[in-house]
């Protein structure tokens, strides 16, 4: 399983040194940030929606729900911060949640990259590419933790649930709810932070984004 532990290090790697990424592609992060969407939106309605649908028996359709759970946490926990908190504390406080929620979320990351390739190694690349490019670009939304340790404990999230889901063997049903988790979150941050809103992106690196993936999908047979 030596691809998922390669995948689960090249996501905490950019995931660590993602503000210098950000800094050292500045003059085309509107462009990098629309190409990336295109490629999460193509991902999501193309492969990852109909392979979550088409493995879900008729007598485990409420595991749709996960979906539902995935983008509704985000949401409430961002705009219980937003309510509940000043100005002066909400950096400080979006900063701490960033950390666990993007903790949380690479640790399921891990856990699905494993079960995703122990089925197919191309379904594991194809899943690797939109979160790599997310993570890299620091789409998910969440302010990057202040301290380096705690930025190094936060990119180990990925490799430490690929480890733990090689140690302990995921049961099928779970597997699946934990995509359906992922789909919801990636559904949330990308409607909600990546598309660019108004003047703001460029269509044209959208759409290049997302018939470069339909491309790679059809290549590989995916689609």
């Amino acid at each position: 399983m030596w691809l998922a532990e390669c995948m689960a290090a090249l996501i905490g790697i950019v995931d660590y040194f993602s503000p210098r990424l950000i800094k050292s592609v500045k003059h085309f992060h509107a462009e990098l940030i629309s190409a990336s969407a295109g490629v999460a939106i193509t991902y999501l309605f193309m492969d990852l929606f109909p392979r979550f649908a088409n493995g879900l028996p008729r007598e485990h359709n409420y595991l749709f729900l996960t979906v539902l759970l995935g983008f509704g946490l985000l949401h409430i926990v961002e705009k219980f911060l937003y309510q509940h908190y000043s100005k002066s504390k909400l950096r400080k406080e979006l900063a701490i949640e960033g950390s666990v929620v993007t903790a949380i979320y690479h640790f399921f990351i891990g856990i699905v990259l494993v079960s995703l390739i122990t089925q197919d190694p191309t379904e594991g690349v194809l899943f690797f590419l939109p979160i790599f490019l997310y993570t890299s670009l620091s789409t998910l939304h969440v302010h990057s933790p202040k301290y380096k340790s705690i930025r190094f404990v936060v990119a180990l999230a990925t490799l430490a649930g690929v480890l733990f889901a090689q140690r302990n063997p995921i049961n099928p049903l779970i597997g699946t709810a934990l995509l359906g988790v992922i789909i919801g979150a990636l559904c949330y941050t990308v409607t909600r932070h990546s598309l660019p809103t108004g003047r703001a992106g460029k269509p044209f690196y959208f759409v290049l984004g997302a018939l470069a993936y339909v491309i790679l999908l059809k290549v590989v047979g995916a689609w």
